[in-house]
């Protein structure tokens, strides 16, 4: 799976499958998820019709959000768990 830092074209198709789940959370906001990625290195990807957003903290935490979009959510899970380099945060 391929990450990149978020620009402004990734809004045409990320926006519609963030708010296909109705999270309430504002890290499942396209604006938030685009104006704090330098902060916390945010970088998102799309698998199928899912997003997968990936944050890399300076302390070398990894975090990965809970996929959203339309389909069988357990794919975009497996897909989620199967990357490489979560951190050591442990």
């Amino acid at each position: 799976m391929e990450f990149h830092s978020p620009v402004l074209d990734d809004m045409k198709w990320a926006e519609p499958l963030l708010k296909s789940n109705d999270f309430m959370g504002s890290h499942f906001v396209f604006t938030n998820i685009f104006m704090w990625q330098d902060h916390a290195e945010i970088q998102i990807s799309r698998f199928e019709d899912f997003v997968i957003i990936k944050a890399d903290y300076k302390d070398g935490y990894i975090n990965y959000q809970y996929p959203c979009g339309t389909g069988k959510i357990i794919l975009g899970i497996k897909k989620s768990v199967t990357v490489k380099n979560w951190g050591n945060r442990w």
